[in-house]
């Protein structure tokens, strides 16, 4: 029998039982008033028991109806338990904003969610970054969630369902960003705390943050383009299409913001992806590094910086007039190996044996050009 039926079937016993008792005890006062005197007190003691019975069995009718109503407004509101498994203890988390709040709350102040309410208290987290804490698994079965947010502390314990948050924020390399993908930027309190240059910038070891700038902070933005150099292993994202299109390092966003939505769907596409993108393993399974930096010479790079071997005959033209005398396309080649050498000495990093066999193959195209002489 469904969990519903049995709790209606109960309900409706419990209240003819209270009513059958009630009924019985007020036929038994009728009765009583013809009685002596002798014979009150018994059966009064009598009646109060059989109050007290029915009481009781009318209480548990009350609440069990009360449970009713509550599972059938959360039948009503659409759940998803690979939603709700998405988030876990220790995530970071924002709460949804309070846009979503003015526009979803009712003439109380509330926002009916699936298996709990947003209380009209919980109004000031809106925007906010918690960490969950604790789980808690309600009466009807769904997740709440216990956040500790680290610059408010609500008076009252609030739990959160999976809809009242926007998403977990995900930290993330510049490098493996995509167009498209939503980041959340730093705090206005971040921007307050950070130590500022006359002009109310801030200087960040990789760049420098423009006042102008602290206009989007905190917001959740998607990215519009991306510039990344594998040199200096440094990148930024594109924010803005106001005209100036913002550059923003790593050091000035909070992190990638990935809803249960977005993880959804980025499964079915990373599926797709992988069908199509060229397979640079060897037949035992390792990585092919040749292969891969075939890859990037014939194609990313190419499509950014030229033909590799015109790109370096005007670096030499350039590295001549700096130091002042000829320096040929063959020794900017052999500079950068060193540089990658020398990275690889300090640490191992699968980028830097990728442009090394980009770089050997960049200086016999050279020496191809010029007819195999040195």
């Amino acid at each position: 029998m469904p969990d519903m039926m049995r709790k209606i079937i109960s309900a409706i016993l419990g209240a003819a039982v209270g009513y059958s008792l009630f009924a019985a005890e007020l036929g038994d006062f009728t009765f009583l008033m013809g009685l002596q005197s002798n014979l009150v007190a018994p059966i009064l003691l009598c009646l109060l028991v059989t109050a007290m019975v029915a009481a009781f069995f009318i209480w548990i009718a009350v609440s069990l109806l009360g449970e009713i109503i509550s599972d059938y407004k959360s039948q009503n509101l659409k759940t998803d338990k690979t939603m709700e498994n998405f988030y876990k203890v220790g995530d970071k988390v924002l709460v949804k904003s309070r846009e979503w709040y003015e526009t979803s709350k009712d003439s109380d102040g509330r926002v009916e969610c699936v298996g709990d309410t947003f209380m009209p208290q919980m109004e000031e987290l809106c925007g906010k970054v918690g960490t969950i804490r604790r789980e808690h698994l309600s009466r009807n079965g769904h997740i709440l969630y216990k956040l500790y947010f680290k610059d408010v502390n609500p008076e009252q314990d609030c739990w959160f369902t999976y809809d009242m948050l926007e998403g977990k924020i995900v930290e993330t390399d510049i490098k493996d960003l995509k167009i498209g993908d939503k980041v959340l930027l730093k705090s206005k309190e971040w921007y307050d705390k950070s130590r500022k240059t006359a002009d109310g910038g801030i200087t960040l070891s990789q760049y420098y943050f423009n006042p102008d700038m602290a206009r989007y902070l905190g917001k959740v933005v998607h990215v519009i383009g991306k510039e990344y150099d594998y040199h200096r292993d440094f990148g930024y994202i594109k924010i803005s299409e106001d005209g100036r299109c913002w550059d923003w390092t790593s050091e000035m966003i909070e992190g990638k913001l990935v809803s249960p939505e977005d993880a959804s769907a980025a499964l079915e596409s990373v599926t797709f992806e992988k069908k199509d993108e060229p397979l640079f393993k060897n037949p035992d399974g390792t990585t092919n590094l040749l292969a891969k930096a075939a890859h990037i010479l014939n194609g990313d790079r190419q499509a950014d910086y030229s033909d590799p071997v015109e790109n370096f005959e005007t670096i030499a033209k350039i590295a001549s007039i700096l130091n002042g005398r000829e320096e040929t396309p063959e020794t900017c080649v052999s500079v950068m190996m060193a540089v990658k050498l020398a990275r690889e000495a300090f640490k191992h990093k699968e980028d830097n044996l990728i442009d090394l066999s980009a770089y050997a193959e960049i200086r016999n195209r050279i020496f191809e050009k010029k007819g195999g002489k040195a």
